[in-house]
Order: structure tokens, then C-alpha cells, then sequence
């Protein structure tokens, strides 16, 4: 995470104030999970869950957050308090190998491309007519999520991924509504 700075102590630094933002902040759920998300993605699962825990207890129908605290448990007291991660089939598990390529999405008069590189970058761009907006960052897979984080700091898009073939995938927003279709992405 620290390698999207200009160097670890600005990331440090930025981290630092983003927890004491939590911390003045302990009924919002958004800053937790995004807390959570930088401590998971920087290899501190204990503070990871700390915040997970948190957000989950503020939204606790929230299906995303319940995976996220199964996973940052150790194993000894998943199985102790009976947590289990939700586990998805291994043909429906995703791999970077598996979506590095440029994919096309239309939706209501709008493109939608997606490219994933094998080191991790990725540059979504979205057009519509004359307009058109771009934005890159890193990316990682767990189990059948694709999670996108923007170098911008405009944050991160989560969605489930569900490969129809090795050249279409569904891509669906963590949290759109059971009506939203999501993305019909094709590669090439």
C-alpha cells in the first residue's frame, strides 16, 4: 500500500491521521471497514478484524463485512466460535491469471473498460458520448471479490465476479440492490 506514496512516511503519516479520524468517528461504519481494509491490506489481520468487528456491529446484516471478519480470524477461534468463512466453489474462485486483459462492458449508452495487469495495476475507464474518465490503481481477488483501489484516493470499488466463460464475467457491485443487473464484461 505504502508503494502508491511517494514514500512509507507519507503513507505513515496519512494512515495515522485517517486512524485518529476513526477514532472521532466510532459510529461510522465506512470508516472502519476502510480502516480495516488498509490494516488487511498491509498485513495487520488482528487490527484488520478489530475494525471489521466494528463495522459489522454498526451494519450487521452487512454481507461483505461478515465474510471480512471470517477471514481475518484465526483459525483456532473460528473454529472455537464456530465462524466460518463463507467459502465459494473452487471453479467460481477467482486468480489474478485468470482476469489480467482488457474487458468491455456497455450499460444504457456507456462503455465500460477494464484493464488488469499480471502486477496488479489496473485503469478503468468509462465513456459515454464525448466524455471520458479514467482512473488507475491496484487490485486483488479473494475467493470470487475483485477489489479495486484507485491511486487517486477516490477509494475502492468491491465487487462479486462471476465468470460465465473464460471471456465473460458479471461484475456487480458489493451492495447494489438484488435488481441491479451489474456488468456484462467481454474480453478483447
Amino acid at each position: 500500500m505504502s508503494g502508491l506514496y511517494a514514500n512509507v512516511d507519507a503513507y505513515t503519516q496519512q494512515l495515522r491521521a485517517f486512524e485518529a479520524f476513526a477514532k472521532a468517528n466510532p459510529k461510522s461504519p465506512d470508516e472502519h471497514f476502510l480502516l480495516g481494509y488498509h490494516y488487511l491490506t498491509t498485513g495487520f489481520a488482528e487490527n484488520a478484524r478489530k475494525h471489521f468487528g466494528l463495522a459489522q456491529t454498526l451494519l450487521p446484516d452487512d454481507r461483505l463485512l461478515s465474510q471480512l471478519v471470517g477471514m481475518t480470524t484465526p483459525p483456532e477461534e473460528r473454529k472455537a466460535n464456530q465462524i466460518e468463512p463463507p467459502t465459494v466453489p473452487p471453479e467460481k474462485q477467482l486468480s489474478t491469471a485468470k482476469l489480467v486483459g482488457s474487458w468491455k462492458a456497455t450499460n444504457q449508452g456507456a462503455t465500460f473498460q477494464l484493464d488488469l495487469s499480471k502486477d496488479g495495476g489496473f485503469t478503468w475507464t468509462y465513456s459515454r458520448g464525448n466524455e471520458k474518465q479514467s482512473v488507475k490503481g491496484v487490485f486483488a481477488v479473494d475467493q470470487n471479490n475483485l477489489a479495486l483501489e484507485t491511486n487517486d484516493g477516490g477509494g475502492t470499488m468491491l465487487a462479486e465476479i462471476d465468470f460465465a466463460n473464460p471471456l465473460q464475467f458479471k461484475f456487480k457491485m458489493i451492495g447494489d440492490g438484488e435488481k441491479d443487473p451489474g456488468l456484462d464484461f467481454k474480453k478483447g
